[in-house]
């Protein structure tokens, strides 16, 4: 209640056209489908998504609930005031709702950091658009089936990240008047994409309808090279574009390099702001730079607002690295992002990429550390060998084990910041997992089980990390133990942390008691599909999981197959790498349809192809990186 007040209060600030409906009710559901849905106003939501006690709840567990306000009560003006006009524009909705659920955290919660989430989100969207099975924001609907299947990361975080480009584009104060003529042309009515371009193109004097159809009506992302050069002590950047896809494929009738107008800013050394231009990635780009003298280096992506990887050349790179001080935590994660973006492609090594993180040693922005401790999990998962394994184990210890037993330590400080406790949490998970520390695994076990005992409780912000670095080595007694707590716990968060560590436990006696327990009334439909996803994505589970889905599909398919939950289990096979599973996926979905899911299962095939692809190209680089830090 507190957050929706605080919000509709700075919406009603922000649209010239203030709450339109009379009242507004945010109703919690106890079984409900979609974790939230924007019925004008009565807006319903999942238990877990509206009600916590902020004096326990985590950080992450707060920001969700202001984010899924923020979506919803954002809808009432995009999509319930002005509406799409058909399913084909679908991201009017979503993708608005999205970019718009930011403002009042970034505006009201500035402790948070939402920014550093706005580029996770970015980067998540380029991973599926890089896909050669992607499709484009505005995509032909015809069928309920397609409709569904629409209700994508395509519609909601790539149509919010092209919403930030052109907020960046155009400036924060010409894109809200742009916004507001939008609503006020079309209140009580429908609109389509260009309907908005226009009324963006009028407000702001800028191009928007040239730049912004080349990223709405195609699918892809741009891929940038970067080159810098100076010449009689002017510095000038190159810049060309290929569209970067991450796999040899491409999708039936879709050009492998689409032409984009993209929205281009350049940062270097001691400018007050950076240079922006727009870039036709038809042809070659030369942007000089301002001021005299050679610049030591150039960032292109200035403020990380671009829809657009970026790839730099090895020394361009090396520079780039002794100076990820003078970058803001926005950039700094967009660059690691890119990285391990061209290692995907081969592009890069997953060498250039470790040295890169090396640089990160004094990394202390919470959301920057958990983008690299996410690449550094899938190396650890999937481009590790028996032999080299334990010597990355050994590498990330000694990387992120000082920071968290000398700096963060396990126990929080009252005077911590919300960004440190969430740091914290990231690094009790990276060296508890990735790492797989001993001493990590057993305080893990012993805090947990002293709270459950009664102790002293365990931390709001750490808890989810807690619990799953001791689930990965518990015992038979803590399954219990953690069932139970699922069961007699006093919120919705605190329930979920434990029944969604349940997967995690490697024991094969736990994962099957783990597995049976989706066939029991005891879990809710609504929460079967991302229950039996955890298990999808555990290196330990994930054969056993496959089988018993397969086993008990006719049991399975009507919990899953609500809300896209049949969606949401197809991603979660994408936690696969292996060509056998690959093959057996494909055919047992082609006599076992999904229609809502028919894109995503094509993306999870492409996925696990890739993964298949980079284990090849990084394992032994990998190996020899790993052999040469001894």
């Amino acid at each position: 209640l507190d957050a929706a007040t605080q919000i509709l209060g700075f919406y009603n600030r922000y649209y010239s056209i203030k709450y339109p409906f009379g009242k507004l009710d945010v109703v919690a559901v106890p079984d409900f489908a979609a974790g939230a849905m924007e019925n004008t106003g009565a807006i319903f939501y999942r238990e877990v998504d509206l009600l916590a006690d902020e004096k326990t709840a985590s950080v992450a567990n707060l920001k969700r609930i202001w984010e899924v306000l923020a979506h919803e009560m954002a809808h009432q003006w995009f999509g319930d005031l002005v509406t799409m006009r058909w399913w084909d524009d679908l991201w009017l909705n979503e993708g608005f709702a999205t970019w718009m659920e930011k403002r009042p955290m970034i505006a009201l919660k500035p402790e948070w950091k939402v920014e550093l989430d706005e580029v996770g989100d970015t980067q998540v969207a380029m991973n599926l658009d890089s896909l050669a099975s992607t499709r484009a924001i505005h995509s032909p609907v015809e069928t309920p089936a397609e409709i569904e299947g629409s209700f994508d990361r395509i519609a909601y975080e790539k149509g919010a990240s092209v919403m930030r480009m052109i907020e960046g584009f155009v400036g924060p104060e010409l894109f809200q008047q742009g916004v507001n003529a939008y609503l006020e042309k079309h209140a009580y009515a429908n609109a389509t994409s260009q309907d908005f371009w226009t009324a963006m193109t009028a407000a702001s004097g800028k191009p928007i309808d040239t730049v912004l159809p080349t990223f709405i009506n195609q699918p892809g992302v741009p891929l940038v090279n970067v080159a810098w050069s100076c010449n009689a002590n002017q510095s000038a950047v190159t810049l060309t574009a290929e569209r970067f896809l991450s796999s040899a494929g491409t999708a039936p009738a879709v050009p492998r390099n689409p032409t984009w107008r993209i929205p281009v800013c350049v940062k270097t050394p001691g400018d007050a702001a950076p240079t922006c231009t727009t870039v036709d990635t038809a042809r070659e780009a030369r942007v000089p730079l301002p001021g005299s003298g050679c610049a030591p280096w150039a960032f292109v992506n200035a403020g990380a607002g671009g829809y657009y990887r970026t790839a730099y050349t090895p020394e361009a790179l090396a520079s780039l690295s002794g100076a990820v001080t003078a970058l803001s935590e926005a950039e700094r994660l967009t660059l690691l992002g890119d990285e391990w973006a061209l290692v995907t492609l081969g592009k890069h090594s997953i060498a250039d990429y470790l040295s890169l993180v090396a640089g990160f040693r004094a990394e202390r922005a919470s959301g920057v550390v958990e983008e690299f401790a996410d690449r550094l999990a899938t190396a650890h998962a999937y481009l590790t060998t028996d032999a080299s394994r334990g010597p990355f184990e050994q590498y990330v210890q000694r990387l992120f084990g000082p920071l968290l037993f000398d700096d963060l330590t396990f126990d929080a400080a009252a005077g911590d910041s919300d960004d440190r406790r969430a740091l914290r949490s990231t690094v009790i998970d990276l060296v508890g997992s990735a790492g797989n520390d001993p001493n990590v695994s057993a305080t893990a076990q012993a805090t947990l089980e002293r709270a459950m005992r009664g102790g002293a409780p365990l931390d709001a912000t750490a808890a989810d990390a807690v619990v799953r670095v001791a689930a990965l080595h518990g015992d038979a007694g803590l399954w219990d133990r953690l069932l139970e707590a699922s069961r007699t716990a006093t919120s919705p968060s605190e329930q979920y942390r434990y029944l969604y560590a349940l997967p995690l436990f490697r024991n094969p006696a736990l994962i099957e008691r783990g597995l049976q327990f989706a066939l029991t009334p005891d879990l809710r439909s609504q929460d079967t599909a991302s229950y039996l996803g955890r298990f999808l994505r555990s290196g330990a589970a994930r054969p056993r999981a496959w089988a018993f889905i397969k086993e008990h599909w006719e049991a399975l398919l009507p919990k899953v197959s609500i809300s896209l939950g049949d969606v949401r289990l197809v991603e979660s096979l994408g936690s696969f790498c292996d060509a056998g599973a690959r093959d057996d996926i494909r055919s047992f979905f082609a006599t076992h349809k999904l229609p809502a899911a028919a894109r995503a299962l094509d993306q999870t095939l492409e996925r696990i192809s890739n993964c298949i692809a980079l284990r090849e190209r990084q394992s032994a680089p990998l190996a020899t990186w790993l052999a040469s830090q001894r």
